[in-house]
């Protein structure tokens, strides 16, 4: 019931995130985000390091916003996304994959009413939240991959970086399915 109450918790601090609209409350939540990686031992090196990856998504999504909205409109939503970013990357390091799988599990238990197999939905999320990871480092290889042959990341390059990445999640799908049929998971 613990691990229940953290997952609402965090749900209902992500949506508030996005519900704030002044710089004052923005400060104090990157404040709250600071204390509670303390409280739960996150360094804060490896979150900085994390960052790195996603700064490029944030800097786009601020500009966007700049152009079709207000300058404060394109900056408060990229703060508003790193203070997402931060609170789910100590999130991450508090749970692991089978702890957000039963709580999803326990959560989704009242559709049981309409014959939802909820056993098989925690499965998929657990599936695809192991999957980050893997999609992650396969990513970076076909990137180092094409860089070693002399190719440079542009807009016409991509499909040299989509299609390697896509082939082997395919396989890796079709090893996992093989799997997951080996041990019987079959319903």
């Amino acid at each position: 019931m613990k691990n229940v109450f953290k997952l609402l918790l965090f749900i209902i601090y992500i949506i508030v995130i996005f519900s704030i609209k002044n710089y004052e409350l923005l400060v104090i939540y990157i404040l709250i985000n600071f204390i509670i990686s303390k409280i739960v031992n996150v360094k804060f090196l490896g979150f900085l390091e994390n960052i790195k990856t996603i700064m490029i998504l944030v800097i786009f999504t601020a500009i966007v916003n700049m152009i079709f909205g207000s300058i404060e409109d394109g900056i408060i939503l990229g703060i508003r996304i790193l203070i997402a970013y931060n609170i789910t990357y100590i999130f991450s390091k508090i749970f692991d994959v089978l702890e957000i799988s039963n709580t999803i599990e326990i959560i989704l238990k009242p559709l049981y009413i309409f014959k939802i197999n909820v056993k098989n939905i925690s499965l998929i999320i657990s599936i695809a939240l192991c999957m980050i990871p893997i999609l992650k480092d396969e990513l970076e290889q076909t990137k180092n991959s094409l860089k070693s042959k002399g190719y440079k990341f542009k807009l016409n390059n991509l499909n040299l970086y989509i299609k390697p990445v896509i082939i082997s999640i395919l396989k890796r799908t079709d090893e996992l399915e093989k799997t997951l049929i080996v041990k019987g998971y079959q319903e």
